[in-house]
Parts: C-alpha cells; sequence; structure tokens
C-alpha cells in the first residue's frame, strides 16, 4: 500500500459517528474491565519519571529530535528497517522504558498537537502492525484530540470530553499499586480522566503518543529542582518478539 493510500485508510478509519460517542459533562472516572465509575485513590503524582522516546518503535512517518523528546509528524515514508518492534500502519512512538511496579509520572506539550493527536500508556504487547482501535482491550489507555474534541479512548465507544480549558500539557500519572493511569492538565492540575488497570495482564507498561498529521509532541523536560521518582522497576524498550 503506497504512503497516500496508507493515510487516507487511516483517515477513514478514525471518522467516526459523533452518535457512537459518549459525553462527559465533567471529569469521571471509569473502570473499563469492570463498567462502572471509581474514586481514584491516587492524587496526581509530585516529581517525574524521565525517559526519552524509542527510535526503534517509531512509525516511519514520525521525525524524532536528536534528544529523543520531541516528535513530529512528517510528510515522507522513509525508508527505515521494518522490525517487529516498530509500529508499521499507526503513527504511533513508545517511551524508551518500560514499568511493572510502582508510580510514574511524566507529561507531554499538546499545545502544537494540531487537528489529531493522543497520549498515554501502551502494553509490552500492543500490535505494531495493521491498524489499531486505541482501547484497553488492545492494550492501549489514552486520552486525546479528535478535531478540537478531546476524548478518552473507551470501548466500545470513545467518551468524550468537555474541559473547561484546554490543556497546554497533560501529565500522565500511572500507578500500579492504586491500578490506575491518570491524565490531567499539566498547569491547573484538574484531572481529565482516569482509567482502571484492574485487569491488565502482568506485563510492562509503556509511555505512548499517537501523532497526527501536522503534529507536534513533546516531553517535558523534568527541571534539576524535581525530585526524581525512584523505588520503581524498569527495562530498557522490549517486545514479545525477544
Amino acid at each position: 500500500m503506497g504512503d497516500q493510500s496508507r493515510a487516507q485508510s487511516h483517515v477513514l478509519w478514525w471518522s467516526v459517528p459523533r452518535s457512537q460517542h459518549r459525553e462527559v459533562l465533567t471529569p469521571r472516572w471509569r473502570s473499563l474491565d469492570r463498567g462502572k465509575e471509581f474514586t481514584p485513590s491516587l492524587p496526581l503524582l509530585d516529581g517525574f519519571t524521565d525517559f526519552t522516546l524509542d527510535p526503534n518503535t517509531a512509525n516511519p512517518f514520525l521525525l524524532l529530535a536528536d534528544d529523543g523528546r520531541d516528535v513530529r509528524r512528517g510528510d515522507v515514508w522513509a525508508s527505515l528497517p521494518d522490525g517487529p518492534e516498530r509500529f508499521g500502519t499507526e503513527p504511533c512512538v513508545l517511551g524508551d522504558r518500560g514499568f511493572s511496579s510502582g508510580q510514574h509520572c511524566w507529561e507531554v506539550e499538546v499545545a502544537d498537537g494540531g487537528d489529531w493527536w493522543a497520549v498515554g500508556v501502551a502494553q509490552h504487547s500492543v500490535r505494531r502492525k495493521g491498524v489499531l482501535s486505541f482501547t484497553p482491550q488492545e492494550g492501549i489507555w489514552a486520552v486525546g484530540q479528535w478535531f478540537g474534541q478531546y476524548y478518552a479512548f473507551t470501548c466500545p465507544d470513545w467518551t468524550a470530553l468537555r474541559l473547561a480549558q484546554l490543556p497546554r500539557a497533560i501529565r500522565v500519572s500511572l500507578d500500579f499499586g492504586g491500578g490506575q493511569v491518570v491524565f490531567a492538565d499539566a498547569e491547573s492540575k484538574d484531572r481529565i480522566f482516569a482509567f482502571c488497570l484492574a485487569s491488565r495482564p502482568e506485563e510492562m507498561l509503556y509511555p505512548w503518543l499517537w501523532v497526527g498529521k501536522d503534529s507536534w509532541l513533546k516531553l517535558s523536560s523534568p527541571s534539576p529542582s524535581a525530585p526524581q521518582q525512584g523505588g520503581t522497576e524498569e527495562i530498557t524498550a522490549r517486545g514479545p518478539w525477544d
């Protein structure tokens, strides 16, 4: 399939009628595994878990900065080794650190995100080839924007989010002890959405980005005075092929 056909098929797949979307008027917490709302026990985490983006997982349309902290969507399909770890259809990239315990927090600047993008976490075995549904059942827990509307990528329908203001950066707080991943406005600290990880398979989770056309997403750099989170387990990014 050529580059143009790939892009067209990708956009058509995401054009879901609004009648299929749920709307959340105020931020709410939902357990997708248990089918009911829940109250997160975790306040927003302090400190940062530092990592960069893994170029070996980046879709060939994506352009990573030399420092591994910025990613843009390009117009040219780069000629790269099509290893099993690389996303071949979706314009996605993973962080270079995976986590299986402890608490982790990072922020993604989305002010220049363009019309469509998403941030979240993906499990170790997430499919790298073919079209993804971006749901917890697929191994992805994420929120994002689709042409001006924010969504939590829930299943079977997306959950539309009506926010008081559009965030310039999103904080992702991953807590294995509490079994949840919480998304919040990095500046106001207003919570956006939370997923329950109660039935998550016992495998690593990685920071995950979906980069749309004309998008530019950036990992916020921790300040020198920011506390670094410790007591956590991590590995270099690997896939089920290892």
